[in-house]
């Protein structure tokens, strides 16, 4: 079955939306209160530019993995949600390189091999 790109957009605002809401309760926690409210820590304004930044990732990426059939069901599209700014980082130090224009040998198999490899090794290998 193939997913709808509006659809798939939801999901992968889910996706992003989990994120965000897990970093805010860790955050949170971390500092006794909402950190805009505590001195020293930035105000409300950058984080909610940072998360309308993120939500709209997720929502973009899954709908466009989905338009392109590379996403069908939910489960890949929150994944996609959730993993938005590891693939644009990915995608953008593959496609960064001056023989990136003329390859057009990536797979996204390869793509999700970068992303999970970049994303391990961000998280010290665990």
């Amino acid at each position: 079955m193939i997913m709808v790109a509006w659809a798939a957009g939801l999901w992968g605002l889910l996706g992003a939306a989990l994120v965000e809401g897990s970093t805010l309760y860790a955050k949170i926690y971390e500092v006794g209160g909402f950190p805009w409210q505590i001195d020293g820590q930035p105000k409300i304004v950058p984080y909610l530019v940072a998360a309308a930044l993120r939500l709209g990732l997720g929502i973009g990426l899954a709908a466009a993995f989905a338009a392109s059939n590379q996403v069908s069901g939910a489960i890949a599209a929150v994944s996609v949600g959730v993993a938005a700014p590891q693939i644009l980082k990915t995608l953008s130090q593959r496609y960064s390189r001056p023989d990136a224009a003329t390859d057009s040998s990536i797979s996204p198999s390869e793509i999700n091999a970068e992303v999970q490899s970049s994303s391990s090794a961000s998280k010290g290998g665990a």
